[in-house]
């Protein structure tokens, strides 16, 4: 007895079972799981000695899932010895390391980040203490004294100071966790380094480097070339069709080299609102063409085609590094590695057991990659290109007539087998995307050939100038066209985030069409229809929560943002945050993300309770991305640069915007924009909330003088926790049972001030105080009377 398929394809089938393994692992933790796996397979081979041989072709694989259970609990529950987690330190440290990779310029020009591979830390006495990990730092001096670029080479020796913490995580509904993500690139701490002169650079000329870090250091080489040579020329013609002259440049150390974290937020959403989003990391199609590349060139050479494929295998593994041996990078490699391989030895081309094989050799090496987004993009895509393009072309017999009809039935295969995980991680979901990819297939082969051979030939300077500026060309040519796709319509969508049971039986009908064959046509019928009908109902579910007011105070960090429900189905959202120095749109990736997870589509009214950047800049992105049809503000008379492109962004979008200000109590303030903040309360049956914005104590004194009709049940805390704000008499006026205080970790303001929780412990009342810092996302569904508070971290029932 023997699982069908297991002897034809047994790496598929293995490494289906230990991918179930993993899944087992990760969610029922357990220490037994790898003598298991031995005592099975010792099974296997007693059984296959005796007379029981039958039941090792079902005993083998479950041995193999078990294996994949071990590995996991393995991976997440235990550490080298030595390592810096089995004692964080949490006061500042200083510490001594190598650096680790090439040091990368962040997109905003606010700073570097580098790894640091530890050595050891120092202690009071100024010992070294060997510690072992590995650390994300980020440089953010303005006017630093080195280029940190230029000057942390890889491998070279240095000593930081710096305090460490956890990777910054916003805790709400649907959000990626930064940890585990980081946790898989053995990256567990991350620091900020405000000044260079924290950080001393030990020059080290004895040393040998190794192989890793002479790929490294000849990476930083080429980019620093490709950062010179790589740019336009006719700026002045790029820039009329809004290319900046550096665009190209930073797209090409990305799609050449891997180094992504210079790419800017306008390239990033032209590329994701075109479907072109997956060109920007060295993934399948980037080393498809460069094998091909090498393939031809070791063609001019007088090799059989055995040599010609082990030698283009064994450049594919030295560019792999060379770009940084990322997850895409080294998956792709390997895929089309063990393909070569195959060549090499005169063995027949099982593309699905080539896959199995790969996926097995990546989680052996690293379980916790499958959990990974680009690990289940990678495989699904691969998959759905092998066997949905026969079924597609079958379906579609009058394709083969069109022109370049492959590449469309390639496109399309990779769209329907990737779109639930699209939905799922990044609410975006093709719609004709697949059909640009005719005309900018040959756009993105010219650019990487011409790109590779101009940093084959940087010893060539004017050679290799000469083939970076073609190559800088076709980029251009590539951000000017994904830039026009952009604004196509239907040419992607945004859906909600789907229920886990969409994916399975997305999957589960995907699996029916490449099987429909074995099935009769009434099976295959229904198959689709509960498809079609489960898939409507998820994308299209009513919103509305039946006899239930929702309040959800966002995780924004230091900022604001709260997400109104009303039981009728109507959404309001007051403040979208934002940040004060830093060019990351909070809300495009925290807050428009969050609304799509709870099944938001439109917004009756967003309100901006006054024009400061962590409470406005995040509104333009959700204008941008929903209908709102108000837009609510205190004034209009604020001269705020970031609150007049609120403005022009919503008359861009038909918003109608009203201003709110009430004069019975600002007209008799000083001039602040805190305590010019609309204070906004809601009231339902009888619950009563008030949000009181960044208002301080002066206008809170003007809030006190409405007497009895202040008191709520709850309240946002004002300002963050701030001590210039809920002061006594004010709360003592309101009287909450339950304070929400919307503040950051360990934010540079020291919000919540202790005063202000010593003066919410001392209410007669004793309220329940939920910080968001420390609980995540804060939700409070009421029927007016009772409320359940849950948050990402702590769950309360009043």
């Amino acid at each position: 007895m023997t699982i069908p398929g297991f002897r034809c394809r047994p790496m598929l089938i293995a490494g289906i079972f230990f991918s179930c393994g993993i899944v087992w692992g990760h969610h029922v933790p357990g220490r037994l799981y790898l003598f298991g796996a031995a005592g099975l397979a010792t099974l296997s081979i007693v059984f296959r000695a005796g007379r029981f041989s039958r039941f090792t072709g079902w005993i083998l694989p479950l041995s193999i899932l078990l294996s994949g259970a071990g590995m996991i609990y393995l991976k997440e529950h235990t550490l080298p010895a030595g390592h810096i987690m089995a004692a964080p330190p949490t006061d500042e440290v200083a510490m001594i390391g190598r650096v680790a990779g090439v040091p990368e310029r962040l997109s905003d020009g606010r700073g570097t980040r580098f790894v640091l591979d530890l050595s050891g830390l120092e202690t009071a006495a100024g010992e070294l203490d060997p510690v072992t990990g590995r650390i994300l730092l980020t440089i953010t001096d303005p006017e630093p004294r080195f280029d940190p670029f230029s000057r942390l080479i890889p491998g070279m020796t240095v000593r930081v100071e710096t305090s460490l913490h956890a990777p910054n995580q916003f805790w709400n509904a649907g959000s990626i966790d930064l940890r585990d993500y980081y946790a898989r690139r053995n990256i567990h701490l991350t620091g900020s380094i405000p000044f260079t002169e924290f950080i001393t650079v030990y020059e080290s000329p004895t040393l040998i480097p190794s192989g890793s870090l002479s790929i490294n250091r000849f990476r930083h080489r080429l980019l620093n070339h490709l950062y010179r040579h790589s740019g336009l020329f006719f700026t002045g013609f790029w820039s009329g069709l809004g290319i900046p002259a550096d665009d190209p440049a930073v797209l090409s150390r990305a799609l050449l080299l891997g180094s992504r974290a210079e790419l800017n937020e306008e390239i990033k959403r032209s590329f994701q609102e075109s479907g072109l989003f997956h060109l920007l990391a060295i993934s399948g199609l980037h080393v498809g063409i460069i094998s091909t590349l090498l393939y031809w060139l070791f063609r001019l050479l007088p090799l059989g085609y055995r040599a010609r494929s082990a030698g283009t295998a064994a450049m594919l593994i030295f560019y792999a590094f060379l770009a940084g041996a990322g997850p895409p990078v080294m998956r792709a490699t390997l895929i089309i590695g063990l393909f070569l391989a195959g060549r090499t030895l005169d063995r027949r081309a099982d593309l699905p057991n080539i896959l199995g094989l790969a996926a097995l050799i990546l989680l052996v090496f690293n379980p916790s990659y499958l959990f990974d987004t680009g690990f289940q993009l990678t495989f699904t895509a691969t998959f759905g290109i092998v066997f949905l393009v026969p079924v597609l072309a079958a379906w579609i017999p009058f394709i083969r007539k069109i022109p370049f009809h492959r590449i469309i039935l390639v496109s399309l295969a990779a769209q329907l087998a990737t779109a639930p995980v699209s939905a799922w991680y990044f609410n975006r979901v093709g719609g004709w995307a697949f059909l640009p990819y005719l005309f900018l297939v040959p756009i993105v082969t010219a650019s990487l050939f011409s790109g590779l051979l101009g940093l084959m030939t940087f010893q060539w300077p004017s050679v290799s100038i000469c083939l970076l500026k073609l190559h800088g060309f076709f980029l251009a040519v590539l951000i000017a066209a994904s830039n026009l796709i952009a604004r196509w319509p239907g040419i992607t969508f945004r859906p909600v985030t789907p229920p886990a049971a969409v994916l399975v039986l997305w999957f589960l009908t995907l699996a029916a069409v490449l099987f429909m064959r074995r099935f009769r046509p009434a099976v295959w019928i229904a198959a689709c229809l509960a498809a079609a009908t489960v898939t409507f109902q998820s994308f299209h579910h009513p919103e509305r929560l039946t006899g239930k007011l929702r309040m959800c105070f966002l995780d924004v960090g230091n900022a604001d943002s709260t997400l109104i429900s009303l039981p009728t189905g109507t959404h309001f959202l007051i403040d979208g945050g934002g940040t004060w120095e830093s060019s990351y749109d909070v809300g495009r990736h925290v807050v428009c993300r969050t609304l799509r997870c709870l099944g938001i589509r439109k917004l009756a009214a967003v309100a901006v309770t006054h024009p400061h950047p962590d409470h406005q800049k995040g509104v333009i992105s959700v204008l941008e991305e929903f209908p709102v049809q108000y837009l609510w503000v205190p004034s209009l008379n604020f001269d705020d640069p970031d609150f007049k492109r609120v403005l022009e962004t919503a008359q861009s979008r038909g918003t109608i915007v009203r201003a709110l200000d009430d004069r019975a109590v600002f007209d008799r303030l000083e001039v602040n924009t805190n305590n010019r903040s609309l204070v906004l309360g809601i009231e339902y049956n009888r619950f009563r909330a008030l949000l009181p914005g960044d208002a301080e104590k002066e206008a809170e004194a003007g809030l006190i003088r409405y007497g009895t009709t202040l008191k709520s049940v709850l309240l946002k805390a004002g300002h963050h926790g701030s001590r210039t704000s809920s002061t006594p008499a004010f709360l003592k006026a309101v009287s909450p049972d339950l304070i929400v205080i919307p503040c950051g970790v360990k934010n540079l303001f020291g919000h919540p001030h202790p005063e202000v929780i010593r003066r919410m412990n001392g209410l007669p009342n004793r309220p329940s105080v939920y910080r968001v810092d420390r609980n995540g996302m804060v939700e409070v569904v009421t029927d007016g009377t009772g409320m359940t508070v849950r948050s990402i971290r702590r769950d309360l029932t009043r």
